[in-house]
């Protein structure tokens, strides 16, 4: 792949052995480095999956990254194993974890000075029974976790362009991050960072490699190091002197929020309404609120439709906010336009000593809402399945008939009466709790038409309902008939595709009688030249007769036939083979017929 793209590689194409990304500025380079890429590939004869291109992405994930127009993202999945990770347990459990930090290295600061405490759990483990998972160790992996769930976004340099290069040392690790200043904005390329092991010395020696690089030294600077330092230092001392209280209400104000990543978009809301709040208690009578939510955004605005009891509840109290300013309009914005929100939010995590302006910070304990749990309570009406077993497991009562007690004997054996509920013994699961028809319907609903539920078949349905512990004599059948009264599923279905004509099968009365009889080859040439092999089976038995021949014509076919089935097995009565020349025409034909044998043709590669 290097050899055959080497003159498109690094300017318009990437390439790593079966991934290719053609990256353009515009929609005409685009095309017209799409065209050179089709035409390199139609002079090496390599072909591409159509199902696995695609074309006119402006992000992507490829070796594992998500590449944007402003940056690179880690992907979503790695970040997302590590934080539904538990705590270790287990030596290999550590190890497994240290792997998947490996990937988010360069995304995470000083990464190793961070897991300094889950490597130290490694140390003098040769067993698992030497492992401890110490109070630093786990209060570090928390901590750990806080970082990865907003992690940086990194740039590509430029080339010619100036960069600059952080370093931090400690007692246990070494750390640098290696950033360019893009007009006001210092942005990280690339973090990097080392565990350090024992006694470290260098020492200086000659060397014959010549530096053709640039380097300059020069002090940290307080100013340049984070986002939140820009955004503070354009704000003058003096900027808010000398003008009226009543004339800074009436001015119009902009709100930026900035929530963390949630499902259902709790975390806007709060960030939304906290800062609707301080500006009602500033007396701030018109507001420009700019959220980086797109669900938030439109919900309020009329655009989305709540129907989340905790959405529904979360706009009530927004509209209510709302209506006591003059003016109010709302927008969403990107998240890269959104960096000042976006670092006042991080500030729980980053320590602002050296600024020389003081960052006043609300902790809000609770929520603006809250969220009743309701409980689900079926009560089944009459005598069920269970009536039976539960009298006789709680007080030893049995039908009159003999038989049906017996029966009832010996069925409860495998049932068990807990505080006066039911459960069923399983072979390879815990106890399955028994539950009776409305409460079976309400489990199968809930399995097969929830919120995270797909509209699975009947033994997917009664498979997952017994891996959540639930059990009822009739868990196949009364699937079964849910599923067909189900409108969706009965839509969607997939459609059958029977063939026009009915299918015949093929049988052989006896031993012998029909044979199927194919050519294969090709190959690659033997002793005689041999090159094909002609290959007859009977249907009856399966056995199998073969020889490699030079030519394929009718005359070979017919001595094969001769030789290796007349001869040994008697007249054939029928013979089944595609419609070759060599089957479907002279001499094979005739002598077929001499002999009566009758010709079948079936379908290419099927006889």
């Amino acid at each position: 792949m290097d050899k055959a793209f080497e003159s498109q590689m690094g300017r318009n194409i990437e390439v790593y052995v079966d991934y290719l990304v053609v990256k353009s500025h515009t929609e005409a380079e685009m095309v017209r480095d799409i065209e050179e890429t089709f035409q390199t590939l139609r002079k090496i004869n390599m072909k591409l999956n159509p199902k696995k291109c695609s074309f006119r992405l402006a992000e992507g994930v490829f070796l594992g990254y998500v590449i944007t127009p402003e940056g690179i993202k880690p992907c979503p999945e790695k970040t997302t194993a590590v934080l539904q990770l538990p705590s270790p347990q287990t030596i290999k459990e550590v190890q497994s974890l240290n792997g998947k930090l490996a990937s988010l290295n360069r995304f995470l600061s000083k990464s190793a000075e961070k897991s300094l405490s889950l490597f130290q759990t490694l140390k003098k483990c040769i067993k698992n029974s030497d492992f401890r998972w110490t109070a630093e160790a786990k209060q570090a992996f928390q901590q750990l976790k806080q970082h990865l769930s907003d992690l940086s976004l990194l740039v590509a340099p430029k080339p010619q362009e100036e960069l600059i290069m952080y370093l931090s040392a400690t007692h246990g690790a070494i750390s640098a991050v290696l950033m360019t200043e893009r007009g006001a904005t210092q942005t990280p390329i690339y973090f990097i960072s080392r565990a350090l092991q024992g006694h470290v010395s260098s020492r200086r020696g000659k060397t014959n490699a010549k530096v053709e690089h640039y380097v300059g030294y020069r002090p940290r600077t307080s100013i340049k190091v984070q986002i939140l330092a820009d955004f503070l230092n354009e704000i003058p001392d003096n900027a808010s002197q000398g003008v009226p209280i009543a004339v800074t209400q009436e001015e119009p104000w902009t709100l930026f929020t900035d929530g963390s990543s949630c499902v259902d978009g709790s975390a806007e809301y709060e960030a939304l309404v906290a800062g609707l709040r301080i500006a009602t208690q500033m007396g701030v009578k018109n507001v420009q609120a700019n959220v980086d939510s797109k669900l938030a955004a439109n919900q309020v605005l009329g655009m989305y439709m709540a129907k989340e009891d905790n959405m529904i509840k979360y706009l009530e109290i927004v509209k209510g906010l709302v209506n006591r300013f003059t003016t109010f309009s709302i927008s969403q914005v990107p998240r890269s336009k959104n960096k000042k929100a976006d670092a006042l939010s991080k500030i729980a995590s980053t320590s602002f000593a050296h600024l020389s302006k003081q960052v006043l910070v609300e902790v809000l304990e609770t929520k603006s809402i809250t969220r009743k749990e309701v409980t689900a309570v079926i009560e089944e009406e009459g005598p069920t399945w269970m009536t039976e077993l539960v009298n006789y497991l709680k007080e030893g009562i049995l039908p009159r008939d003999e038989k049906e007690a017996r029966k009832l004997r010996l069925k409860a054996r495998q049932y068990e009466l807990m505080e006066g509920v039911l459960y069923k013994r399983s072979f390879l699961t815990p106890w399955l709790r028994c539950v009776g028809p409305l409460q079976a319907e309400y489990v199968m609903r809930k399995i097969h038409e929830g919120s995270c539920s797909m509209h699975a078949g009947p033994r997917s349905v009664v498979a997952k309902a017994i891996r959540l512990g639930y059990f009822w004599p009739t868990m196949h059948k009364d699937a079964r008939d849910m599923i067909r009264k189900c409108i969706d599923c009965q839509i969607h279905r997939p459609v059958a595709r029977h063939p026009q004509q009915p299918l015949t099968p093929i049988t052989a009365p006896w031993p012998f009688y029909k044979w199927g009889i194919d050519i294969a080859g090709p190959f690659s040439e033997g002793p005689g030249k041999v090159k094909f092999l002609i290959v007859a089976m009977d249907y009856f038995t399966k056995w199998i007769e073969a020889k490699a021949v030079a030519t394929i014509t009718g005359g070979q076919v017919n001595k094969f036939v001769w030789d290796n089935i007349v001869c040994r097995f008697g007249i054939p009565g029928e013979i089944i083979s595609d419609n070759g020349k060599q089957f479907a025409d002279n001499p094979f034909k005739d002598w077929c017929d001499k002999l009566s044998i009758t010709q079948r043709f079936a379908s290419v590669k099927h006889p």
